[in-house]
Formats: structure tokens, C-alpha cells, sequence
């Protein structure tokens, strides 16, 4: 159920770099699914300005990174893995039979998702250390989210594993920001309900992840 798709964010929130938080079940990328219709919530969501951040972030040379709906710092979706290996930004995860960012960028909740054709296809932050160009944290409240994003967010059903789940997201195009938020996954996340993954990849599709 899409309970277990939780349980494998926080795993990435914990480091273990084997487990991706998006991406299809064969690693293929999404496509758009005209058949989903994004719905807002019912009432508009409550928001409230965020508290500081004080934790760490990431190494120096990557601290002013942000995750926009198609890229993360010099990493954008739809580069191959070879251009990330000579950028020393993806590497083969030890336990996972797949490319992943690399052990820095696992260390800072980083993961990397590819599809068949080793073209990066879903970026993913699974800690607070980056935030998104809105300025968006993992850790932050659905209210906080809407604080930055107002009317852009919206809630939409999608497939999952073993069923469907509400995911909250904003859209560029034909990209955009995922925020997985703990709660029942049967309905719009609630106000508090704390994000514990945000990714960015293809409009639409399945909330999946690769297997290791």
C-alpha cells in the first residue's frame, strides 16, 4: 500500500541510498496522464509563515543549491548518467542494482532516479538540508508549503503501490514539484501534516519507486 511508499521516503530522510522516492517500477520516466484531473482542495488551505531553519546543510560548494521542477543545481532531468559520473554527482548505489546520486549527495538526502535509457528522470530531496527555489524543506507542514505556493498547489489522485494516493504538487509545463506528506493517503493531506519528500520530475503518472 502506499503506507510502504512512505516508509521508503523516510528511509531516504535516513540515508540508506538504496531506496529511490520516485520513479516507475522498471525505472522508466513517467509520462503525463491526461486522465488524472487535479482537484483543489476543498476549502483553501490554511497558511502559516515558516519557523527558522538552524540544522545543517549541505557542503559548501552545494549550499546555495535549490530544486526547481526540472533541475538541482547542475543537475537536470533528462541528462544522462555518464554526464553525472564525470561530474562526480551519480554513481552506482552499492546495495541497488541502479544509478543514484553519489555518496555526498546520498549523505544530504539526496536521490537520483533514471530511466531506461540512463536519462536522470526524477530528482528527489529526502532532507532538510536543500530547500526548493520557493524555499520549501523537507520537514516543513502543508500549510507552510501553501504559504509559498497559494493557489499553485493542488491536490491530485494517483496511482501508487497497491493503490492511490493524494499527492500535493505544483506544476511548470509539463514538469513538476511533488511533495509527499504523512497522513492518510486516501485524502488531501492535512494542514499539519508534515512533507517528508519532495521530488521533481514529469507531470502525472504513477508515485513509485525503483527496485533495488
Amino acid at each position: 500500500m502506499a503506507r510502504r511508499l512512505l516508509a521508503g521516503l523516510a528511509a531516504v530522510a535516513l540515508l540508506t541510498g538504496c531506496g529511490g522516492a520516485g520513479g516507475t517500477s522498471d525505472g522508466a520516466s513517467p509520462s503525463p496522464d491526461s486522465s488524472h484531473t487535479a482537484t483543489p482542495s476543498p476549502t483553501p488551505m490554511p497558511t502559516s509563515s515558516p519557523t527558522a531553519y538552524a540544522g545543517p546543510t549541505g557542503a559548501p560548494e552545494r549550499v546555495n543549491w535549490q530544486l526547481s521542477t526540472d533541475s538541482f543545481g547542475p543537475l537536470r532531468l533528462g541528462m544522462t548518467a555518464a554526464d553525472g559520473v564525470a561530474d562526480g554527482l551519480v554513481a552506482r548505489l552499492p546495495h541497488c542494482d541502479r544509478w543514484g546520486a553519489s555518496p555526498d549527495l546520498v549523505a544530504e538526502g539526496v536521490d537520483l532516479v533514471f530511466n531506461g535509457q540512463d536519462q536522470l528522470a526524477e530528482i528527489w530531496l529526502g532532507s532538510p538540508m536543500h530547500t526548493t527555489t520557493s524555499g520549501v524543506r523537507v520537514g516543513m507542514a502543508m500549510e507552510e508549503v501553501a504559504y509559498f505556493h497559494h493557489t499553485d498547489l493542488q491536490f491530485e489522485e494517483r496511482g501508487s503501490i497497491g493503490g492511490t494516493m493524494q499527492v500535493p504538487f505544483v506544476r511548470t509545463g509539463d514538469r513538476e514539484l511533488v511533495f509527499y506528506a504523512l497522513g492518510d493517503e486516501n485524502e488531501i493531506p492535512g494542514p499539519r501534516a508534515p512533507v517528508t519528500g519532495i521530488g521533481a520530475r514529469a507531470y502525472g503518472g504513477d508515485i513509485d519507486r525503483p527496485r533495488c
